[in-house]
């Protein structure tokens, strides 16, 4: 009978047990991806349902402010264009004719889309022949736009309008408008140029017109503010 080597026991106890050891590390190893992949998946779902429910909140809040909108629109003075089939909506304080010292903004409405146009109006005893408005909030210039102006006169009275639609770009503009203490228009001729405070019954006017129509686009003057903010920064 053959005797067992005790070096040879010992060294396949070690192998066992070496071999052991490195099957449970794979098994761990196993199991922890395992978990991570399973914890990745639960919040990638959790994620994906809190952009959901954002989501819907975000058109929740839109339709709310475009209901509201639609309510304050009913106060406006309403004019219809049958042909067309465009509506024009303006606040009841705008004046009925173009010969009076007057700016104001109204909103236009053409198969369920609306969008705004300003009407800027000079009236005096000589021509200025205007080509250029500047507007100046505080102290500070905020707009300045080219425009091609229609002219009459009666009785010794000039006149000059222009009306103009309402760019994106402008909308941060009339939101200083309405909210400043002194707005200041400048109406630049060929020779000459004329400058006059805007009157609170103008600031008022932009600032109804202003936020009906930003209803009825499911936004809000702050989230305006907030992107005009961020943009100049």
């Amino acid at each position: 009978m053959k005797k067992i080597n005790p070096k040879s026991k010992k060294k396949k106890f070690f192998l066992i047990a070496i071999i052991l050891i490195i099957v449970w590390l794979i098994l761990a190893l196993i199991k922890d991806k395992t978990s991570k992949n399973k914890t990745t998946d639960n919040y990638n779902s959790i994620n994906d349902s809190v952009k959901i429910e954002e989501h819907s909140n975000h058109n929740k809040d839109k339709d709310s402010l475009i209901l509201i909108g639609k309510k304050n629109l009913k106060s406006f003075k309403l004019i219809k264009d049958e042909f067309k089939n465009i509506n024009f909506y303006q606040d009841k304080l705008t004046p009925r004719y173009s010969n009076t010292n007057f700016i104001y903004p109204y909103i236009v409405e053409n198969d369920s889309v609306y969008y705004l146009r300003m009407k800027f109006q000079y009236e005096s005893d000589d021509w200025l022949f205007i080509n250029k408005i500047y507007l100046n909030v505080n102290g500070k210039n905020v707009w300045s736009g080219e425009a091609n102006f229609d002219r009459d006169n009666s009785g010794g009275r000039i006149w000059e309008w222009a009306d103009l639609k309402i760019e994106s770009s402008f909308i941060p503009a009339l939101v200083l408008l309405s909210e400043a203490k002194t707005v200041k228009i400048r109406y630049e001729g060929d020779k000459y140029h004329d400058d006059r405070v805007l009157t609170d019954k103008e600031k008022k006017i932009i600032s109804n017109t202003l936020n009906t129509y930003l209803l009825l686009n499911g936004l809000n003057r702050e989230s305006i503010k907030k992107s005009h903010l961020e943009n100049n920064n």
